[in-house]
């Protein structure tokens, strides 16, 4: 696989389209992001970071300790604070970066902007590119 790093290069060399979904409604993503939230833990989160604690040796400043999620459920292990505690800290911190990467998106040029209410939208849009290609 090639990386470029360079934009210019792509944009000249290649057809670039992107998208972006975005819901407005604050409280539905909030919503969504609390269900997965509690998805994810149901699902493992707990015993998969036990596992790898234990498995590895991961050193106290390696990323994985710093990541969403596995940055609270370290500090749940470590007996810092309670189910409820962790879960309120996970769910926080879930949020601040659905918004730091809505805020990355939107800084994007170009960017194809779509409401997650209007999806069809977006299916019409790529099917439109894909027949003019």
């Amino acid at each position: 696989m090639v990386v470029y790093k360079n934009k210019d290069y792509l944009v000249s060399n290649f057809s670039i389209h992107q998208f972006g979904i975005f819901d407005e409604d604050r409280s539905l993503l909030h919503s969504r992001i609390e269900e997965r939230l509690e998805m994810i833990i149901q699902n493992g989160l707990i015993d998969e970071v036990k596992g790898l604690l234990n498995k590895y040796k991961i050193p106290e400043n390696h990323p994985i300790r710093k990541s969403v999620n596995y940055k609270q459920a370290i500090s749940f292990l470590n007996k810092e604070y309670d189910s409820e505690e962790f879960f309120k800290r996970a769910l926080y911190a879930t949020r601040q970066l659905a918004k730091r990467q809505m805020t990355w998106l939107r800084s994007w040029d170009d960017l194809n902007v779509f409401n997650l209410k209007t999806s069809y939208k977006i299916e019409e849009s790529i099917k439109r590119l894909l027949t003019s290609l």
